[in-house]
């Protein structure tokens, strides 16, 4: 079954399990997603809620090389 996917949810995972020396591939973070929530989260949900989170100007941070991987920045209050 497909989660509602909230973008707090997926803040909430990146902001406990991520940063710039430990980044998350989108199979990695379902992984956890599912463990945390016990519910899936499909590519499509994964990525437009990255999109939302950069447009609220969160700072995730996208790697870039073979396979991409992703990390909350710096976190500014």
């Amino acid at each position: 079954m497909m989660a509602s996917v909230s973008i707090l949810q997926i803040l909430k995972i990146l902001e406990e399990h991520s940063d710039s020396n430990n980044p998350l591939s989108k199979n990695q973070f379902c992984d956890l997603f599912s463990d945390k929530y016990g519910e899936q989260i499909d590519d499509k949900q994964f990525y437009r809620g990255i999109r939302e989170l950069q447009k609220y100007d969160y700072d995730i941070v996208k790697t870039r090389g073979r396979y991409s991987n992703y990390y909350l920045g710096s976190v500014d209050f």
